[in-house]
């Protein structure tokens, strides 16, 4: 409802872009951490932070590719067979979304996974070391 807002309002479109680019995991916090509601959308904006622009051309790159690879599927069944009844072509487009978007969904998952990583790495570094011993090196053993 706030991203549709803003998308009306014309000026606020550059804060509905935000949004939707901050948002992008909230079906990755609401299925993996089990998260509800705003509660989800306040964590997906957290993981976020620092990550907005990288996770930003990763969503235009994935869903610009999909949508290219599933119109040049499209463009060669025309031209392969031009009296090609429009439920076919529409059954291969759509068939061509349903192979790709998997692979999407994944990307997406370890991006989520990789923000969760440095989030948890960044937390852990402002409270300090888990290491009683004070090794930061991470080795069993010092020589």
């Amino acid at each position: 409802v706030i991203v549709t807002v803003l998308v009306l309002t014309i000026v606020g479109t550059p804060w509905a872009i935000r949004q939707v680019v901050r948002y992008q995991f909230v079906a990755h916090v609401t299925v993996l951490e089990d998260r509800s509601g705003a509660d989800a959308l306040r964590r997906s904006s957290e993981l976020m932070r620092g990550r907005w622009w990288r996770t930003a051309a990763t969503v235009v790159v994935l869903n610009g590719t999909l949508v290219i690879v599933s119109v040049a599927v499209a463009v060669v069944a025309l031209a392969i067979s031009g009296g090609l009844p429009l439920w076919v072509f529409s059954g291969l487009l759509s068939l061509s979304v349903a192979v790709l978007a998997p692979f999407v969904a994944i990307v997406m998952t370890l991006l989520y996974g990789n923000a969760v990583a440095e989030s948890e790495a960044d937390a852990e570094a402002e409270t300090g070391s888990n290491d009683p011993l004070g090794d930061q090196s991470g080795d069993l053993v010092n020589v």
